[in-house]
This record gives structure tokens, C-alpha cells and sequence, in this order.
């Protein structure tokens, strides 16, 4: 696995000691160095009477953490305090100190935290949320810093590299640096993140649960533990009862506190351990004593750091699901606002084009219709009384003439049907049917069921449009002459359906055919949505096409103002 930059780590957990003043520097060192030296009294305390075996070597935890937060051009500085501590504290404790062999305790010890640092930056950065992986990766690097380091402790307490001796130095020097690691590099963590950056901690849990679990989990360790070897009585007497509790407060407390519990409980374990009390004191032999009470507590230690993590992580992933949550709640909610403004733009959009189409139409008829009204009756005049051979030449340009009204005409209706406005929706559609047939060969079988001149102008211009453009369709790709308009009504919808028996087409493959023919049905389908309505297409290569658009029945007012045609009575029609 690729090393992780120092760089990544974050800047709110990096101890960096060359960063700090003289003053901050020399107080930091002098913190580390009273800690240090404490932990490490506390761990010559706690081993086994009879052959001064360590059951527990708790500050391992302390320098692990220390290298692991620092950048390596620190480590000197640590390791050289970490070292000065350790030989005045062997000078202090022995009559008779001898260099080399307290000097291979104090160099295993130094290997211990450097090996476990370097293993852990190299498979993780300082995780500040927590993850189930980075406590495997956590055990992983504290084993191999133990086991490298008990390969020169136990030489250092065996005195040869070799023999049964020798393996059975080395096991108890690995586990005892690994369950000092387990018990305070967690508490160093937890607490380091709660100090240094609150916002990735997790909340405290109410202070009398927390008390209550705390007297219970420790009185259950003292209970346990300081009973004579063999005195088991009952159920409450085995030491099963406390990987119980430390589930229990696993569930019910943030990790810093629940490493902080575990790890009070396993020292106080191993300190009744080593005055020979407890469920594993009754074995005669020194070394499976020890190595037992290691090993249940490094599994007490190890399950409730893992467990009270994958809580957190679910509680963190079910935090997130639930923001997550709402914040999807008011993004819908605010995009329904975002489509109802848009679909009101979209019909004030409609109604506006819609009345410049009228406009326009109006325009158109009053305008150039009457001029060229008035130029056909002016040319019809002067061919009365006009010479032959210029009664020719006028009769030509008669014709020119009819043949622009006819254009204009046909620009006038397509811009504003006939009737649509003034007399409804289905004087529209018949002169519709009668339009397509002359122009497009089109056989329209109309039926039109309800008054439509009851619905208001937008709806009625939106269902023409609608069935004009399908009829269009019908003309250009269905290969058929013929097809069949209906529209129905019920108190609360208008349902317009428009059918033929063509070539018909793949509905489903068109969604994903570029827009390129300009209405269609792609913009057909838009504009009925847009209008709270409904399109259903039914269709398939051979079986004709069958298209329902439904539309909800209701009174609005109108976007689009009719405008009178007939306020000048030119007498041009602007049928087909």
C-alpha cells in the first residue's frame, strides 16, 4: 500500500514540535516525559510476583501515539526523551544497573513505537472519523511494532536468541507491549479528536447512564479479579460478565469513554493478576497465568474498541442518511416550486405567442387583406374599361393577385383558425377537417361530443394545436388519407383522441431519436404536461397509431384575449 503524505494528515491532530516555541516545546516535552515515565512505573507495578513477568506494558500506547502524530523529523526529540526517562527510572529502581542489559529493554521499547508509527502512516492517514478499517489497520500496526520489539526484549530477558526460552520471553514481551497499545492508543485518539477537533467527536452520553456504567463495569472488575484463585461460585463470578458490561457501554457511550473504561478495567485487572488473584491465578505455571489474563484482555480490550467504532459508524451513517433525508425533502420541495413557476412562465409563454399570432392575424386581414381586396376590385374596374390588348395584361395580373390572397389566406388561418376564438373549439376543428382535406388530401372523421365553446380560450387554443399537429403527423409518416378525431368530456376532463391506421412506429426507440422535425410529438407531449394533462401513445410498426391526450376540466382565466376580427367588415374570407 502506497505511504499516505504527511501532508494529509489532519493539521488539527499533527503534533509537530518544531512548529511550538522554545517555552511551548520544552512544557510539551516535559508533559510527554512525567506521562511517559508514569505509565511506565505503572507497568513495572503490574506484573506477575513470582517471576516478575509483565502482564501489561501501557506506556507502548503512550510513544506509538506520540511518533504516530508527529512528522519524523520530531522523532528524535521524542524517542530521546523516551529514552532518558527509561534509563533514570532504571538507575532509580536497580542496585545494580548494568547497561547492557537494561540498554536492550530501553532500544526493544524505542523499536516498539517507532516500528508501529511507521507501519501506521504508512497504511493510513490520522483518521478523524472513525472507520472499522482503521482499527484494523490500528491492531495490525501495534502488533508488528510488538513483535519487532520482542525480538531484542526477549533476547534481553532470555540472553540467547534461541531455545524454549527464548519463544516463551518473546510471547509475553509481544503481548504485554501489544495490550499496553490496545488499552491507551484508543484513550490518546479519542480524546486527542474530542480536544483538538469537537466537530468529529461524538456527543457525550447523559452523565448519570455513564456514571452508573462506570461503577458497574469497574466493581464488576474488582468483584471478578480479587477473588482467591478457584472461589467461583456463581454465574456473576465469571469474567465473561465484563465483556457483557463493556458491550453494554459500547452501545451506550462515545468511543473516548468507552476506551477510557476498558482500559481502566483491564489495569486493574492486571493489577490483581499480578498479586495472584483472579479466575486465572489458580495455574501453577507462571507463564500460562500471565499469558491468559493477556489474552482475555487484549479480546476485552480489541471487541469494545471495534464495536463502540462500528457504532459510531452506523450512528454517523444514519445521521448522514437522515440529513441527507431532509435535505432531499427541500430539494424536492423547492424544485416543485422551480416546475410550478416554470410551467407559468410556459403557459404566460404560450399566451403570449398565441396572442401575437392573433395580433399578427389581425394585422394581416386588416392590413395588406383589405389593400389587396381593394386592389383587386381597383385592377377588376380598370379591365372594364380598358383597351383589349391592356385588358389582357390586367387580367394576368388579377390573377397574381388572387393567387397572394390565397397565400395570405392560408398565412391567416394557419396564424389564427377560423372560428376559434369567437365561436369554440368545434367550428374550429370542422373548418380544420374541411382545410386538411382540400390541402393535404386528408379525410378528417370528426366527432365532437361536447360544447366546446363552454372551456375557456387556453385550453381550447392548446387542444387545436395539439390535434392539428397529430393530424400533420398523420399526413407526413402514417402513408393513410384517412383518420379519426374525438373529443369527449367528463365534468372534470376533456380526453381529445386522434387515430389511424398507417404504418404506425416504435413509440419507445422515438424517445431516444434526436428532436429534429420541429412541433411533433416530442413538443406535443411537453405542451400536455405542462398543462397538468396526460398523452398516451399506442403504437407499433403495422397496427396504426393511436394517440389520447387527456386534460383536467377546470375554470381559469384566460391568458390569451380574443381579439374581434369583425370589426371591419371587409367581406374576406379567410376560409379555405
Amino acid at each position: 500500500m502506497p505511504a499516505v503524505p504527511q501532508g494529509d494528515r489532519g493539521s488539527g491532530l499533527t503534533w509537530d514540535l518544531m512548529r511550538q516555541g522554545l517555552a511551548r516545546r520544552t512544557a510539551s516535552l516535559g508533559v510527554f516525559c512525567l506521562l511517559y515515565s508514569a505509565l511506565m512505573i505503572l507497568g513495572l507495578l503490574l506484573r506477575e510476583n513470582s517471576k516478575q513477568l509483565t502482564i501489561i506494558w501501557p506506556a507502548a500506547g503512550l510513544l506509538f501515539m506520540a511518533l504516530w502524530f508527529s512528522p519524523r523529523r520530531n522523532w528524535i526529540w521524542i524517542l530521546g526523551v523516551q529514552i532518558a526517562a527509561e534509563f533514570v527510572i532504571d538507575i532509580a529502581r536497580s542496585d545494580h544497573f548494568v547497561w547492557r542489559y537494561h540498554g536492550l529493554f530501553i532500544l526493544a521499547n524505542s523499536l516498539d513505537g517507532m516500528v508501529g508509527a511507521y507501519v501506521a502512516s504508512r497504511l493510513m492517514a490520522t483518521p478523524h472519523i472513525p472507520r472499522i478499517r482503521h482499527v484494523l489497520q490500528f491492531l495490525a500496526a501495534v502488533a508488528l511494532g510488538a513483535a519487532a520489539s520482542a525480538v531484542i526484549g526477549a533476547f534481553g530477558a532470555a540472553q540467547s536468541p534461541r531455545g524454549a526460552e527464548y519463544l516463551r520471553e518473546w510471547q509475553l514481551w509481544w503481548a504485554g507491549n501489544w495490550l499496553g497499545s490496545l488499552c491507551i492508543a484508543p484513550v490518546v485518539m479519542g480524546w486527542a479528536v474530542r480536544w483538538r477537533a469537537r466537530e468529529l467527536s461524538a456527543p457525550a452520553a447523559p452523565a448519570a447512564e455513564s456514571a452508573l456504567i462506570c461503577c458497574a463495569v469497574l466493581g464488576m472488575t474488582v468483584w471478578v479479579f480479587s477473588a482467591p484463585p478457584g472461589s467461583a461460585t456463581t454465574i456473576a463470578d465469571m469474567p465473561f460478565i465484563m465483556l457483557a458490561l463493556m458491550i453494554v457501554a459500547a452501545f451506550r457511550m462515545p468511543p473516548r469513554w468507552c476506551a477510557l473504561l476498558a482500559a481502566a478495567a483491564a489495569l486493574l485487572a492486571s493489577y490483581f493478576a499480578s498479586r495472584g488473584l483472579g479466575p486465572f491465578a489458580g495455574d501453577p505455571n507462571p507463564f500460562v497465568r500471565v499469558a491468559a489474563v493477556q489474552l482475555y484482555l487484549a479480546t476485552l480490550v480489541a471487541i469494545t474498541f471495534m464495536l463502540t467504532v462500528v457504532l459510531l459508524e452506523m450512528r454517523n451513517a444514519l445521521q448522514l442518511l437522515r440529513t441527507s433525508g431532509e435535505r432531499l425533502v427541500d430539494l424536492n420541495h423547492r424544485l416543485r416550486e422551480k416546475q410550478d413557476r416554470l410551467q407559468q412562465y410556459a403557459r404566460q409563454l404560450v399566451g403570449a405567442e398565441e396572442r401575437a399570432r392573433r395580433a399578427t392575424a389581425v394585422d394581416l386581414h386588416d392590413g395588406i387583406g383589405q389593400q389587396l381586396v381593394g386592389l383587386a376590385m381597383t385592377l377588376d374596374a380598370a379591365a372594364v374599361r380598358a383597351p383589349p390588348e391592356v385588358r389582357l395584361l390586367l387580367g394576368e395580373a388579377t390573377h397574381t393577385l388572387r393567387e397572394v390572397q390565397s397565400i395570405t389566406q392560408r398565412v391567416i388561418a394557419d396564424l389564427s383558425p377560423p372560428g376559434l376564438y369567437e365561436l369554440g373549439l368545434e367550428p374550429a376543428l370542422k373548418w380544420l377537417s374541411i382545410y386538411m382535406r382540400g390541402k393535404d388530401n386528408l379525410q378528417v372523421d370528426l366527432q365532437v361530443s361536447p360544447d366546446a365553446a363552454a372551456y375557456d380560450l387556453d385550453l381550447r387554443v392548446l387542444v387545436f394545436k395539439v390535434i392539428r399537429e397529430l393530424l400533420r403527423n398523420v399526413v407526413k409518416h402514417s402513408g393513410v388519407r384517412s383518420a379519426t378525431v374525438t373529443v369527449t368530456e367528463t365534468p372534470n376532463e376533456l380526453r381529445a383522441v386522434v387515430e389511424d391506421r398507417g404504418a404506425g412506429f416504435e413509440w419507445q426507440l422515438s424517445l431516444f431519436e434526436p428532436r429534429s422535425e420541429g412541433f411533433g410529438l416530442w413538443s406535443v407531449a411537453d405542451r400536455v404536461r405542462a398543462a397538468a394533462g396526460e398523452i398516451t401513445v399506442d403504437t407499433a410498426p403495422g397496427r396504426g397509431c393511436r394517440v389520447s391526450v387527456v386534460f383536467p376540466h377546470t375554470a381559469v382565466n384566460p391568458l390569451i384575449r380574443p381579439i374581434d376580427l369583425g370589426s371591419k367588415d371587409s367581406g374576406f374570407n379567410t376560409g379555405s
